[in-house]
């Protein structure tokens, strides 16, 4: 223990694993001393397993030489390998331990496999698990054997599926090695036989992995491309109905607001576009709009009275509609002064010159008022139609 900082530093290792008793004591150098105690638990941890001494003997032959590829296997845990294999040339080949030795993966155990090589150089190397970790050997690149001969005296090369191994039997159960391996089943168990991977009621060899892979990944292609045309058909036929909804609900809100405007002109005939604008609360441009269709329908008729363009329904334009309490006030206001000019009709209305013109120009219309000169002003006086 650190005498300055009372600290106490340390690894455990794998020896150390399980509870321990720890006592302390103190002592001054003077006779004065204290001691303590307490529980101390270290845990275990999983430990990678380690793969180390992977060769390939004998280190040269030919076509018809036994070739082992052994490896040894350690895990500090004692953990047992749920997968060790060898990969050669990218082909996955099961080991198998060496059973005479008693097992202890504490100390290391060795895994080996039997081979034939095709003529060539084989690259290779190893790989385990034990359920929580993986490790291969050597952790970067691979092992290589030496240039393997063809052997005439083998007559055949035999290699049958083109995968640079030798195709042979192990436990003579009727299926090589080389597909056993690719196929999970054990080449060394006759108990264990190859499954039937492409479900057609056979296992045979149209089930050993990268044999049948293509095959796999073109029916997967085909089920993803099934799989996207029908969300890309989905997501059309969503967006066809989103948008027939929406040219629907428009065609209802402009015909709702089409019918509000001809409603509102059939009971007030002759109102001019500023009165229906601020009466209904319609911008200028769907108020345009929905004048021009309803008079493009025949629904109604227009006339321009003075600067004002007027409202009325289809074959009610010569209808005049009845005086407003504002004309009903400027015939009045002349026939108790005749002879005022439109500006002064205005100061006496309170309202702007230029709506006057509006209302006395309709009121000529209707032959209720003439315009007259008096001292080369235009007055107004009510004619006899209006008396």
């Amino acid at each position: 223990i650190d005498t300055s900082t009372g600290v106490l530093n340390g690894t455990p290792s794998n020896d150390d694993v399980g509870i321990h008793h720890v006592n302390v004591s103190v002592t001054d150098g003077n006779g004065g001393w204290d001691h303590t105690s307490f529980l101390l638990r270290v845990g275990n941890i999983n430990d990678p397993p380690i793969l180390f001494e992977g060769i390939c003997s004998p280190a040269s032959g030919t076509t018809v030489t036994n070739f082992t590829f052994s490896v040894f296997y350690e895990d500090r845990d004692g953990d047992e390998p749920v997968n060790i294999s060898l990969v050669l040339d990218g082909h996955w080949c099961a080991m198998k331990n060496n059973g005479s030795l008693p097992i202890d993966y504490q100390l290391g155990m060795g895994y080996f496999s039997t081979l034939k090589l095709s003529k060539g150089v084989h690259r290779y190397h190893f790989y385990a698990s034990d359920g929580n970790a993986n490790v291969r050997f050597p952790s970067d690149g691979d092992l290589s054997t030496s240039h393997i001969r063809y052997s005439p005296s083998n007559g055949s090369d035999n290699d049958t599926d083109n995968d640079t191994i030798m195709e042979t039997d192990s436990d003579n159960d009727g299926y090589n090695d080389t597909y056993e391996n690719e196929s999970g089943s054990d080449p060394y168990d006759p108990r264990s036989t190859p499954l039937d991977w492409d479900g057609d009621g056979v296992p045979n060899e149209e089930d050993a992995y990268p044999k049948d892979a293509s095959r796999w990944e073109e029916e997967s292609n085909l089920v993803y491309y099934i799989l996207l045309l029908l969300g890309v058909v989905v997501i059309v036929t969503l967006l066809i109905i989103l948008c027939y909804s929406r040219i629907k609900v428009g065609k209802v809100q402009e015909q709702g607001g089409r019918r509000e405007i001809y409603s509102y002109i059939r009971e007030n005939p002759g109102e001019h576009y500023r009165a229906i604008r601020r009466k209904l609360g319609f911008s200028r441009g769907t108020l345009s709009h929905h004048l021009r269709k309803l008079e493009a329908a025949g629904m109604i008729k227009s006339r321009r009275v003075s600067y004002y363009k007027l409202f009325y329904p289809a074959g009610s334009e010569s209808r005049k509609p009845p005086l407003t309490p504002g004309q009903k006030k400027i015939i009045g206001i002349i026939k108790r002064s005749p002879g005022l000019t439109t500006r002064e009709i205005a100061q006496r209305v309170g309202k702007k010159p230029r709506t006057i013109r509006y209302h006395i120009a309709d009121l000529a219309d209707r032959d209720i008022v003439r315009s007259e000169r008096w001292d080369n002003d235009s007055v107004w006086v009510v004619s006899e139609a209006g008396e």
